[in-house]
């Protein structure tokens, strides 16, 4: 099931929030009593429905009340959701009481012009030296921004500006880094330094910031001489080495073109076509690891046009000198076909000459091609490899391991070391781990379809043809684990599959079969179809909901994939037809869907607890780290709430602008144009006043197709920040 979750993003109000919802049904299997939970319930949403607009939300009326009550944090978070000139009193009484992020708020708004106050330098070196004091850096950056550019009660001193960023440089302030780095370049105040200049801006650049990235491009450009000896000047041990590769030393010629790739712990910038002069200024001395990181510049197009050929050719000569790390490469080479075409009997050879010299990754490979990737099963070397490597840590190894002990029917050893490996995070150890009850069960009988299947299954890992392993599991479907004859009745029951015809009524009955064994997926799908939502089978309310009762039960079983959680779950946020509704039973299985990263749970978990809703607690910190979770894994949008929530303090969660631009950048790597123009509005934010933005009108919430109002009305600041 595909569901497009709905993301928090800033739009041309940038406190308002967008929140959509798109979802679809691979098969009518899911229809009849899913439809109606609609996979998510309204206290999954970010806000408010017309009936609620005009509700100030809990965690808003508990912040006015502590502000009342005194509680300086209380009033410096409910500023930040206020606007003109209520916001400017509770910033003020914040202050007074020593909140210093009140007072940074302060001094930058008098400095800037914001929320209705007039620029004024003075009171913005007062309040920002109040912020500085209480190490607040992002203080002293501004106060330097004062000194260097002159603001109304406040004239240019060059001298005072380098003096606060210096102080912040020195604390890792990427800004300050920037602007001291300028000041050196130009002169301004200090001795025109061009590499002094350049070491700053690179350090800011290292912290990620986008105009000092920008800046040492046009540096480069300008001045070719400038990487090296900026390099040298803050590293006397690549001095050395630079002074020995020009000498024609092949090692030292080798690590400085290492060094131009940049990198952690690299003193030089990244430049990578002279690295592949100093590595080709090696090779030509056949120096070995030099010849292969030639070929893996020609593999990775650093610093030369992707070439998959030519990379084969340096992988060869360095492979021919008995490189380990070159074998293992060119192994892969050819045993994808890439570059050469594909011979699986040279890249065993090259595997096993890798491994033999301990190259792990290797032998894992041998261990894992020999039992699936050959022609013929060779269980012997299969199991002979992945236990050297799993020995020696191989995590991969041990999942291989395990399956190869699995064919063996030693399925202790097995359970040990997927176990081993499900502990490490693989996530196709923790599934097998899974199944291992079932194909214990199943291993009795000889042409059972489990083995069939997971045959397939493996074939579509490799991209290879599973039509004839499908046959075969088809045929005998009956003889399955529930969860098989539930895939199989699935296929059979819909479209098919590629050579394999449709039936429909046989796929049903394996449906019904596995749902009698009790498998939890099999019981949802056939006890909606109960209820009235499949096709070809007869309704039976009454038996639909003891099949759906039995799948709720057995939900919190951790045998239940993520994904039958999420959906289970989302059903018992609303209820459906045959399923009493129970939130707290449905949220606690989005939660543990969240905990297995599905990843429409990690994110809908995460929207909830930054936000709360009805019957739902809000718990910002806890939803940030499900939101960081999600990031991890690349998951649409996970970045850019988490910019937001930084910069808008959303849920009471604290302004931090360096956390907001990071992640707003996160999100621009991904191509995302509103976290794109975060990173924007940011930058931009310090360099010109902006008028406040009235708030915005409350308007009935707009409901899709399936009536999830898309507008949550969430107050949060309307100030751009």
């Amino acid at each position: 099931m595909k569901i497009s979750a709905s993301l928090l993003a800033a739009n041309a109000t940038p406190s308002a929030f967008r929140h959509g919802r798109q979802w679809q049904f691979p098969s009518d299997a899911l229809r009849g009593a899913v439809a109606a939970a609609a996979l998510l319930a309204a206290g999954l949403t970010l806000g408010t429905s017309p009936a609620r607009a005009q509700q100030e939300p809990e965690w808003l009326t508990t912040l006015r009340a502590k502000a009342k009550a005194g509680d300086a944090d209380a009033m410096q978070q409910l500023a930040g959701n206020l606007r003109g000139q209520e916001a400017i009193d509770m910033y003020k009484r914040a202050a007074a009481l020593g909140n210093e992020v009140a007072q940074y708020e302060l001094g930058k708004d008098y400095m800037l012009g914001f929320i209705g106050l007039p620029v004024d330098g003075k009171e913005a070196v007062k309040y920002l030296t109040q912020a500085s004091a209480k190490k607040v850096l992002a203080a002293d950056v501004m106060l330097g921004e004062i000194y260097e550019e002159g603001k109304p009660g406040v004239p240019v001193n060059l001298a005072e500006a380098l003096k606060w960023y210096q102080g912040a440089a020195n604390q890792d302030a990427f800004e300050a880094q920037y602007r001291l780095g300028l000041m050196y370049l130009d002169g301004r105040g200090v001795k025109k330094d061009a590499v002094e200049g350049a070491r700053w801006i690179q350090r800011s650049a290292n912290n990620e910031y986008g105009m000092a990235k920008e800046k040492l491009v046009q540096i480069l450009k300008a001045d070719p001489t400038l990487n090296p000896r900026l390099a040298a000047a803050s590293s006397p041990d690549f001095a050395a080495l630079l002074a020995k590769a020009e000498k024609g030393d092949a090692q030292a010629q080798f690590e400085v073109g290492q060094a131009y790739l940049g990198g952690k712990g690299s003193p030089l910038l990244r430049d990578e076509a002279a690295s592949l002069q100093w590595l080709r200024k090696s090779a030509a001395q056949n120096y070995a690891p030099a010849i292969f990181w030639v070929g893996l510049a020609y593999q990775d197009g650093n610093g030369v046009k992707m070439d998959d050929v030519e990379a084969a050719k340096w992988l060869r000569r360095a492979a021919d000198l008995k490189l380990a790390g070159a074998q293992y490469a060119l192994g892969w080479y050819y045993a994808g076909g890439r570059g050469m075409e594909r011979n699986m009997d040279e890249a065993m050879k090259l595997f096993r000459a890798a491994a033999e010299q301990g190259d792990m990754n290797a032998a894992q490979s041998l261990g894992h091609f020999y039992y699936d990737g050959l022609d013929d099963k060779n269980l012997v070397e299969a199991e002979k490899w992945s236990q050297k490597a799993a020995d020696a840590g191989n995590v991969p190894a041990m999942t291989d391991l395990g399956l190869v002990l699995i064919d063996k029917k030693d399925f202790d050893g097995a359970r040990k070391w997927l176990g081993q490996a499900s502990a490490k995070g693989d996530e196709a150890a923790k599934r097998k781990l899974n199944e291992l009850p079932f194909l214990e069960k199943s291993a009795k009988e000889e042409g059972t379809a489990t083995p069939y299947f997971d045959q397939a299954k493996a074939l579509m890992q490799f991209r290879q043809d599973p039509t004839e392993a499908l046959k075969k599991a088809v045929a005998v479907a009956e003889t399955g684990t529930p969860e098989v004859r539930f895939a199989l009745g699935m296929m059979l029951a819909g479209q098919g599959y590629p050579g394999i015809p449709p039936d429909r009524a046989r796929g049903l009955a394996l449906v019904e079969s596995a749902a009698k064994d009790n498998w939890t997926g099999a019981l949802w799908t056939y006890g909606g179809g109960l209820m009235g939502g499949l096709p070809d089978v007869k309704a039976d309310p009454a038996a639909g909901t003891a099949m759906l009762a039995k799948a709720v039960a057995q939900a919190d079983d951790n045998t239940t994939p993520p994904e039958i959680k999420y959906v289970i779950g989302a059903a018992l946020l609303k209820g459906a037809p045959g399923v009493t509704a129970d939130q707290a039973h449905g949220l606690k299985l989005i939660g543990a869907a969240a905990d297995g990263d599905q990843p429409q749970a990690l994110l809908e978990f995460a929207r909830a607890l930054v936000l709360g809703g009805p019957n739902i607690q809000a718990d910002p910190p806890r939803g940030v780290a499900y939101f960081k979770r999600a990031a991890a894994l690349n998951l649409p949008g996970a970045a850019l709430n988490l910019g937001v929530i930084y910069e808008r303090g959303i849920g009471g969660t604290k302004v931090d602008l360096k956390e907001a631009m990071t992640w707003y950048q996160e999100s621009a790597k991904h191509g995302e144009a509103e976290g794109q123009a975060g990173v924007k509005r940011l930058e931009a934010a310090a360099a010109a006043p902006a008028a406040p933005t009235p708030a915005p009108a409350q308007k009935p919430a707009a409901a899709p197709a399936g009536g999830i109002p898309t507008d949550t009305g969430s107050p949060v600041s309307n100030q751009i920040r």
